[in-house]
């Protein structure tokens, strides 16, 4: 849950994840149903006040709809119709899925159902078949909200028609989208061809959460650390050089506490550290 809800905001990064990220994953124990071994849990509701920005009411439902949806596709999956994730399930969120997969190997079966905003969703599946199926999938662009109802798109747009607004956007791992614009954005997004851009709007998806085509508030150029391509190195090379003591001359050598025992020493450096 802690990698999808990061990958909805953009705030998949190493370290300890943002507050906000921590209590929209947050899931609380509220049951459980007899016979097999069910667990009922609910999830929370998160401060938008703790990101930079507004982020959805509705995150923590967004989060389990994915995970339905992700497990539901393994589970639909054949040889003949290979499975398609939904949309923001990336290779990381990929690697992390296959993680959890890997986790209950020791069952024979894993169901989830879902009660999410009146719909109720159900999928189960082996873990080591579901495990199987998820190698032969690609992975999916991430858009992440930047407000309550909006969210972003990368990649390089490189087909534009200025009649009907309709353009692709490439992303990083090759998916062409098909991104609409608004008549008064389309001369100012005909200088962006062949150029990494950044759109803003809201994503068509189906109903497996996969995208049909995006719809566009806002584009421009992708946001990069000026000067970032023509960096070689993070810091200037410098000779290190370590002066004397204000009015002192002489040489290093002349520091140096002289007599002193191993002992001595070992005492003298664990004073220090312990300081």
């Amino acid at each position: 849950m802690r990698q999808i809800v990061g990958n909805l905001v953009g705030q998949r990064r190493p370290g300890a994840p943002a507050k906000a990220v921590l209590e929209a994953s947050q899931l609380r124990l509220v049951g459980l149903r007899a016979g097999s071994t069910i667990l009922e849990i609910a999830g929370a509701s998160p401060d938008a006040g703790l990101l930079e920005f507004d982020i959805p009411t509705d995150l923590t439902e967004i989060t389990f709809d994915m995970l339905m949806d992700g497990l539901g596709a393994l589970v639909s999956a054949s040889d003949e119709e290979p499975a398609e994730l939904p949309v923001g399930f990336d290779d990381r969120l990929m690697g992390d899925f296959d993680v959890w997969l890997r986790s209950m190997r020791r069952y024979e079966s894993v169901a989830l159902e879902s009660h999410v905003g009146g719909r109720v969703k159900q999928a189960a599946s082996n873990p080591e078949a579901a495990r199987a199926r998820l190698k032969g999938v690609s992975p999916q662009p991430v858009m992440p909200f930047v407000s309550p109802s909006q969210q972003a798109l990368e990649g390089k747009l490189y087909a534009l028609n200025l009649n009907t607004g309709s353009f692709h956007v490439e992303d990083d791992a090759g998916h062409k989208i098909r991104t609409v614009l608004s008549p008064e954005s389309r001369n100012s997004a005909s200088l962006l061809v062949s150029r990494r851009v950044r759109a803003i709007g809201k994503p068509d998806l189906d109903e497996a959460g996969r995208i049909r085509s995006f719809q566009v508030d806002v584009i421009g150029p992708a946001p990069d650390l000026e000067g970032l391509s023509e960096q070689k190195s993070f810091f200037d090379v410098h000779e290190l050089e370590i002066k004397p003591p204000p009015g002192d001359s002489g040489s290093i050598k002349e520091w140096a506490i002289g007599g002193l025992s191993d002992g001595e020493a070992d005492d003298f450096m664990s004073a220090l550290a312990e300081a």
